[in-house]
C-alpha cells in the first residue's frame, strides 16, 4: 500500500510542477539604455573584388582567395592521384619525365 501511495504522490507532484511551467509567463520588461558610443559610424562593406582585379591581387591574396586556391589545388592533386593510381610504376615514370621534358622546354632550360 506504501508503493502505491507514493506512486500517487510522486504524480500529484510531477502533475503541480506541470502546471506551474504551463502557468502564463511573467510579463516582460525592456529598459532602454544609454547609447554606449554616439559617435560610431560602422565600417563600410567590402565589396567583391572583380576577376581582373583578383588577377592583379594574386600576390596578396585574402584569406578567401586563399581558401579558394587550397580547393583548386586539392582538386586538381585528387584527379592526379585517380589518373596516377590506375598506371604502372614504369607509366608513372616515363609521364613524369615527359612532363619534366615538356616543362624545360618551355622554360628554355638547357637539357641534360
Amino acid at each position: 500500500m506504501t508503493s502505491k501511495g507514493f506512486v500517487g504522490l510522486a504524480a500529484l507532484l510531477l502533475l503541480g510542477a506541470a502546471h506551474r511551467a504551463l502557468a502564463a509567463p511573467e510579463p516582460l520588461v525592456v529598459t532602454p539604455m544609454a547609447d554606449p558610443d554616439p559617435n560610431f559610424v560602422a565600417p563600410t562593406p567590402e565589396h567583391k573584388k572583380t576577376r581582373v582585379h583578383q588577377a592583379q591581387s594574386d600576390e596578396h591574396p585574402t584569406l578567401d582567395q586563399a581558401f579558394e586556391n587550397l580547393g583548386r589545388v586539392t582538386g586538381q592533386l585528387a584527379r592526379m592521384g585517380e589518373q596516377h593510381s590506375k598506371q604502372t610504376g614504369e607509366d608513372w615514370q616515363a609521364n613524369a619525365r615527359e612532363q619534366v621534358e615538356r616543362m624545360r622546354e618551355q622554360a628554355g632550360a638547357p637539357q641534360n
